[in-house]
């Protein structure tokens, strides 16, 4: 399960949201040391307006690359 952040919770339209502003981090225990790859998605938002949500692909290295340095 990913560990997040405490969030400030708001109300949308009638929908309750989790929001998070600014930096943070998501942390998340990999099975093994090795590669893993984790889609991220988003929508930013300011008061006025919400622009389309994001999806994005990242990877994690290897842990044991940093190691081998």
């Amino acid at each position: 399960e990913p560990a997040y952040p405490p969030a400030r919770n708001v109300t949308v339209a009638g929908d309750r949201l989790s929001v998070y502003s600014g930096e943070f981090s998501v942390t998340v225990r990999a099975p093994g040391e090795r590669a893993v790859a984790v889609d991220v998605e988003f929508q930013p938002c300011d008061d006025s307006r919400c622009l389309a949500p994001v999806r994005l692909a990242l990877e994690a290295p290897d842990s044991t690359e940093e190691k081998k340095r």
